[in-house]
């Protein structure tokens, strides 16, 4: 277990109002279909559709809150200062293969395809595997979230001059660039400002992927060719090469080349 500073090297002074309001805000997104399903279930006669209806409503919007706390425990932890960090032996095919397990139902509920591209070289890392399934989690969650339906979200890995590296590329908005860095900034969750369509959030996912990326003394990057026109975040991990034969490596579930297409 290792412990790493802020990517900053200090600590920053939030405006604490606007932090406040950003967070009330995203937080009564998911309670008031909540509360109003749980009303449609008090006040209407028991009807089995629309009881199966409701629930549908208040267990999508309860994952949706429960998405945000987790987010927000998250920030807390990292706005101490201090990141723990369990390392062990595991590779980034597996880590891929656990992210698009993840993240499928929800890509698919934006109505996107999701394509796996992992290159067959090793790819051995030294790394937390929980936290850096959470940062390209992150990653390909906010593509979808920029992105009209119906748009291609691509993950590829591959390794390059002994680094582990992990591309998500998508479809979508794109970022101007004079953006592409303040979109990791905390609580930024309008990436695409010049965009006239606006995407809730509460700005800390991108946020907590490069944190974490940094933590491993890796990399997190966006690049993208302008409003409209898409954009590709590329996560670069150090590679580890174990010098103990007998140390085991995770490795994907069903496959070291991972492709697959999921609607």
């Amino acid at each position: 277990m290792s412990e790493f500073d802020h990517p900053d090297g200090k600590h920053r002074n939030d405006d604490s109002s606007q932090a406040i309001a950003i967070i009330a805000q995203e937080l009564r997104s998911p309670l008031m279909p909540i509360i109003n399903a749980a009303t449609v279930l008090r006040n209407t006669p028991i009807d089995e559709g629309m009881v199966r209806r409701a629930a549908g409503v208040i267990d999508r919007q309860a994952r949706m809150l429960s998405r945000l706390v987790d987010d927000l425990l998250e920030v807390a932890i990292s706005r101490t200062g201090r990141l723990c960090i369990r390392r062990k032996p595991t590779s980034m095919a597996s880590i891929v293969d656990m992210c698009a397990e993840t993240v499928a139902a929800a890509v698919a509920d934006y109505g996107h395809q999701l394509q796996v591209d992992v290159a067959p070289q090793s790819m051995d890392l030294d790394a937390d595997s929980f936290r850096v399934v959470q940062a390209l989690k992150n990653v390909v969650l906010n593509a979808a979230q920029y992105s009209d339906r119906g748009r291609l979200i691509r993950i590829l890995a591959a390794r390059e001059n002994g680094d582990a590296v992990v591309r998500v590329v998508d479809q979508g908005f794109g970022i101007d660039a004079a953006h592409l860095e303040s979109i990791f900034d905390l609580y930024e969750n309008s990436s695409r400002k010049d965009d006239s369509r606006k995407v809730g959030g509460l700005g800390v996912g991108l946020y907590l992927a490069r944190y974490v990326a940094q933590a491993h003394g890796g990399t997190l990057v966006a690049k993208s060719d302008g409003v409209g026109r898409g954009s590709t975040f590329t996560l670069r991990l150090p590679c580890h090469y174990a010098d103990r034969p007998d140390r085991a490596l995770e490795e994907p579930s069903s496959r070291s080349d991972s492709r697959f297409t999921t609607a």
